[in-house]
């Protein structure tokens, strides 16, 4: 860990921040990958990665809500087409922790036995102890003030880059429903790809996400791409930032996602448009970036 000091410079400070968010960037996606094997040391592993962005129960989440609900409304992590990044975060976040306590509380009383959820067994009370105070704590009495300051943004980092990887993944998306609280099977249609092969080996392969959905337990060296998938028009690093854009988000992506909602593909003068829109936000980035680094320098 990284942590304030007094002497601290300003340039010492960005390398900090940018170093804190590289660091988080790699350990949600080895997470990611860790939560969906079988063993237990595994998994253990993946929830412990997770303790840095104080976001252990998303794991239960993710594994036993998500992947069961993706592209339906039940999904906490469900993102309608028109709907912000900004106004998605709260309510992912909120309904996720909703959700995780909903999971386990029925894992107890309904499979387990117990007559209350409140059992020393039920992993949500261990998990919640732990991201609300224990940690924190820790952080608090071995680094100081500044040292809190420092994980607890490294943790709200974490929070929101995991959550905007999953509000690219599914944007638009929706399964059909055929009953009561019953839509048809997850397959590779439900959820956007990007074929980008750099972006794809630094982020094991998550951007061959229909390929994971409809296989969740397939290694990520063998997932595979396919063309009947949403694609998106550029790899996860832009798509990111271009979310944080939700004017520019909404041109590239509206389009896009009810071209494919309407006729189950994207249509060549709309997937041109939405690539060349792309390219002209990283130009803007660009131009913005580079001067702010150069005065950062000289200053």
């Amino acid at each position: 860990f990284f942590f304030f000091n007094d002497t601290a410079t300003t340039e010492i400070y960005t390398e900090q921040i940018v170093g804190s968010v590289r660091c988080v960037q790699e350990t949600v996606v080895i997470a990611h990958e860790l939560g969906h094997k079988r063993s237990t040391f595994d998994k253990v592993s993946a929830c412990l990665i997770l303790s840095k962005s104080l976001y252990m129960h998303w794991f239960i989440e993710h594994n036993y809500g998500h992947h069961r609900y993706v592209a339906t409304p039940i999904d906490p992590a469900f993102s309608r087409i028109g709907e912000s990044f900004y106004e998605y975060l709260p309510k992912v976040v909120i309904n996720g922790l909703k959700s995780s306590w909903k999971i386990e509380a029925k894992k107890m009383t309904k499979i387990r036995g117990f007559k209350t959820p409140f059992v020393p067994q039920n992993k949500m009370i261990w998990l919640l102890l732990s991201d609300l105070f224990l940690f924190p704590l820790t952080m608090y009495l071995i680094f100081g003030l500044s040292g809190l300051i420092h994980f607890l943004f490294i943790a709200a980092i974490g929070v929101i880059y995991l959550e905007s990887v999953n509000y690219i993944e599914h944007y638009g998306l929706e399964r059909k429903k055929i009953g009561h609280d019953e839509w048809e099977k997850v397959d590779i249609r439900h959820s956007w790809n990007a074929p980008h092969r750099i972006s794809n080996y630094i982020l094991l392969k998550l951007q061959r996400h229909s390929d994971h959905h409809e296989n969740a337990y397939k290694p990520y060296q063998i997932l595979c791409s396919y063309e009947q998938s949403p694609q998106l028009p550029s790899g996860y690093t832009v798509m990111i930032l271009l979310s944080f854009v939700p004017k520019v988000w909404f041109k590239v992506m509206n389009p896009r996602a009810l071209s494919y909602k309407k006729y189950e593909k994207i249509i060549p003068e709309e997937d041109v448009a939405s690539q060349e829109e792309c390219k002209k936000f990283i130009r803007t980035l660009s131009a913005l970036i580079v001067p702010i680094v150069l005065l950062g320098y000289i200053y």
